[in-house]
């Protein structure tokens, strides 16, 4: 399975959690998801993604998670808010 985050918009930034979406793309299906992270003093230590088991399989949601997780901690996505492209 593969699986690419295309581009991040945060709309949300408060003291703990920031809010936003992702486009990401799973085996060649564009998914928009709808993600919170928590962190401290902006370093991220969580990331939740909305609609788990509804709107999305828990399998993808986890993938989601992960993926959204290792970009904020990698700092390929800064911990701010705007619309952010991810090269490939």
């Amino acid at each position: 399975m593969t699986e690419t985050i295309r581009a991040v918009c945060i709309q949300m930034k408060t003291s703990l959690i920031l809010g936003g979406y992702a486009v990401i793309v799973i085996d060649h299906i564009k998914t928009i998801v709808d993600f919170d992270v928590v962190h401290e003093n902006d370093i991220p230590e969580k990331v939740i993604v909305g609609g788990r088991g509804r709107r999305i399989p828990d399998q993808h949601a986890q993938m989601c998670e992960e993926l959204l997780l290792h970009y904020f901690q990698q700092q390929v996505v800064p911990l701010n808010k705007g619309l952010y492209e991810v090269s490939a």
